[in-house]
């Protein structure tokens, strides 16, 4: 597990490898191979390892979870939904399992399931912060911006550290014009979390447009594409257009 911990998963899957050569009824071997495949991304081999594990061990919680987890890459909502479910039989109180399905019903336009499922997530752990946040977007997507400000509030009671509240409160205050308070929470995100790339970009469009200061907006951006974020063509052009006015 250390290469996996130190972001080599490569030479993680190598490990795994011997590990399971060594002994191939290891089903915390193939689970953690399986993690390891997702991070680089080649989710068909991750469910292979996946189902592996759950074949060795069928009461396996977290590689049901992790099965989910590959089928909300590739984007098959409805088997992630299936997974989790089965993750949740075993271990009733896993609220990730009740999370990622609660974001699996997003994705397919269910919010009422997604709601009961954060809803649930947060009566067996009320210091779940992840489940407030993702209750505060459910109201963002119907546009109860005072609703959701009171989740990410919550969010960040329970973790004062949650750079995703921040974030996302300062979306529902630009939302509802309240543009020095959604500066500030932005500029408490990348306090955080100095490398939450779409946070620059929040920042840029509040800067640029409310204070029309357009050289930080720039450095912005700029800061979010060294981080590797692909910039919508409609966010330079707004730029571009500020740079001409500026001219």
């Amino acid at each position: 597990m250390a290469y996996a911990v130190q972001g080599d998963y490569e030479k993680a899957i190598a490990c795994f490898n011997q590990a399971i050569k060594f002994n191939s009824n290891l089903a915390e071997a193939y689970n953690n191979r399986g993690l390891a495949y997702q991070k680089i991304g080649n989710y068909t081999q991750s469910l292979v390892d996946h189902e592996q594990a759950i074949k060795i061990e069928p009461e396996y919680a977290t590689a049901y979870y992790n099965k989910g987890m590959a089928y909300g890459h590739k984007e098959e909502y409805g088997k992630a939904i299936y997974e989790y479910t089965q993750a949740l039989k075993v271990n009733p109180d896993y609220v990730d399992a009740y999370n990622n399905r609660g974001l699996s019903y997003v994705n397919l336009g269910k919010y009422e399931q997604a709601l009961a499922d954060y809803n649930q997530a947060l009566r067996v752990d009320p210091t779940y912060a992840t489940a407030y946040c993702n209750r505060g977007n459910l109201h963002t997507y119907k546009g109860e911006y005072d609703k959701a400000i009171a989740e990410y509030n919550l969010a960040i009671k329970v973790d004062q550290n949650s750079a995703d509240a921040y974030n996302n409160r300062g979306l529902a205050y630009a939302k509802k014009g309240i543009f020095e308070q959604a500066l500030s929470d932005f500029n408490q995100a990348l306090t955080i979390k100095p490398d939450f790339a779409v946070v620059y970009i929040n920042r840029a469009l509040v800067t640029l447009c409310y204070r029309k200061d357009y050289a930080s907006a720039r450095n912005d951006v700029r800061q979010a594409q060294i981080l590797g974020y692909k910039v919508l063509p409609e966010i330079l052009e707004l730029l571009g257009q500020a740079s001409e006015e500026k001219k």
